[in-house]
């Protein structure tokens, strides 16, 4: 996921020729986010076999701590999304504050993947959220009667 470009830097053209390369491992931020995503997504997998074995067998306890769990992932989700959103605020406006400089106009091709990846997450991370709250309803609901 390396990417390398000639360009300027803080928007002024300069006569100044350099190569660099950006790499998702060095912001953290970007690691939190795949290793969360991995985390869902194997943990997705394995629940969705676990609670169709309960659903079958009728048992209630499991499903509910899947469900517990289920909010959990979610909020793992949303934190990772937060940062990698503030991590992409940084790439594209910087913080003069302490003298960070902007990066996405240089590495224009690794911003537009992390912006894709990140609009993606917030899609999915929503999505199941919405599941999550469907499946308390109708627990809530199998538990009534």
């Amino acid at each position: 996921m390396g990417s390398q470009s000639k360009g300027s830097l803080d928007g002024v053209q300069s006569d100044v020729k350099f190569k660099a390369t950006a790499k998702w491992e060095y912001m953290s931020a970007s690691v939190f986010f795949l290793v969360t995503n991995a985390i869902g997504c194997t943990y997705a997998a394995t629940t969705m076999v676990i609670s169709t074995i309960a659903r079958s067998s009728g048992n209630k306890t499991i499903l509910l701590m899947i469900t517990i769990l289920d909010l959990v992932i979610s909020g793992l989700h949303f934190s990772a999304n937060g940062a990698a959103a503030a991590e992409g605020v940084l790439g594209q406006k910087g913080n003069s504050h302490v003298q960070w400089m902007k990066v996405c106009n240089v590495f224009d091709a690794y911003c537009r993947h992390m912006t894709a990846a990140l609009v993606l997450s917030i899609i999915a991370s929503s999505v199941f959220l919405l599941l999550v709250a469907h499946s308390i309803f109708n627990l809530h609901y199998y538990r009534s009667y």
